[in-house]
């Protein structure tokens, strides 16, 4: 009788720890199925979770430089537009040279008045800026590249002063036009000094999106358009400079002008083509994202089907253990005689 008593010990022991491993296996996946989740942290994916965390590590590497891409191209898209626009009014200036010297007559009234406008406006686009960074100062984007409209028409009028009372040629005149400094057509201090700006948009990948305010297109644009804006006409009772030579300086403002558009229109081609560059690289990156994310789930979330019915086989063997634990327990040697 006391074999028997140990023995029925020992399977009521074997039969509660079953009992509770299927009621743990139960709960795991209950849970399971609520959270669709295999596990509440990665110790329960073992040794899945360092391919997770990489993937998961990858993931947020890419989605940095998506936001990166992002930041940049919008401020080279503010860059490209204000470019177009410089062209446009270097255009409507050169237009309106051409359009007065064919007919013969020059209306140098209108002609600098359009040429004034358009000079402000175009200091203006030099000066664009997006979230507080000018757009056209490189490194330096705290400081506008362009800080002092006084200087170059201060300095455009001395030298067509000095053309008008022969001081100069006219070949002289347009010679120091060209050779200006920065400083004298009116740049920051600072420009000089600024480097170029790269967006980091993949590990080994950055791109140089820099257009400096300086540059040659915006450079001969403005000293054109400055020219023109404070051009003078020869007083034949004052000026010992002829018609011929306003002609000359006429005709040089369309050449400098024309230059610096078809410089500005490459530098805006160029830009144009480091942000399709970097959207392809986005679009690249997004796929690489999407394919990680759907890796990512495939290892951590579970089949709801599968373990719905996992669950229900796992249900049945519990009842089926609890009848058995329930006769068992109830054996007793009258019922067994």
């Amino acid at each position: 009788m006391v074999i028997s008593n140990v023995s029925l010990l020992g399977q009521n022991i074997s039969q509660n720890n079953n009992l509770k491993d299927l009621r743990y296996q139960i709960i795991d996946l209950q849970r399971q199925i609520s959270s669709q989740k295999k596990s509440e942290n990665y110790s329960g994916l073992g040794t899945e979770a360092n391919s997770i965390q990489r993937m998961r590590a990858e993931t947020s590497q890419l989605e940095g430089f998506m936001k990166n891409i992002d930041n940049i191209s919008t401020r080279t898209e503010i860059m490209s537009i204000s470019m177009s626009q410089v062209t446009d009014i270097s255009r409507e200036v050169i237009n309106n040279i051409q359009l007065q010297t064919q007919n013969g007559e020059i209306d140098l009234l209108s002609l600098k008045t359009v040429a004034q406008e358009n000079l402000v406006f175009l200091q203006d686009l030099m000066n664009s800026e997006h979230d507080g960074r000018f757009l056209f100062s490189g490194t330096d984007v705290n400081n506008a590249p362009f800080d002092n409209a006084g200087t170059i028409n201060t300095n455009m009028q001395n030298e067509i002063a000095n053309w008008l009372n022969s001081t100069q040629t006219p070949s002289q005149l347009l010679n120091n036009v060209e050779t200006m400094s920065d400083g004298n057509l009116g740049y920051s201090s600072t420009l000089s000094t600024a480097g170029d700006v790269y967006a980091r948009v993949d590990t080994n990948i950055e791109i140089n999106y820099t257009v400096m305010g300086n540059n040659d297109g915006f450079r001969d644009i403005m000293r054109g358009m400055a020219l023109a804006a404070n051009l003078e006409f020869p007083d034949p009772n004052t000026d010992t400079a002829t018609e011929a030579e306003f002609h000359q300086i006429l005709d040089e403002i369309v050449t400098i002008m024309a230059r610096g558009t078809k410089a500005m229109d490459q530098a805006n081609f160029d830009l144009s083509s480091r942000n399709s560059l970097m959207e392809n690289i986005k679009g690249r990156h997004l796929q690489d994202t999407e394919t990680l994310t759907g890796l990512v789930l495939k290892t951590e979330e579970v089949d709801t089907a599968e373990l719905i019915t996992k669950l229900q086989t796992t249900q049945n063997q519990l009842t089926a253990s609890y009848e058995v634990a329930r006769i068992v327990n109830s054996l007793s040697l009258i019922n067994f005689i």
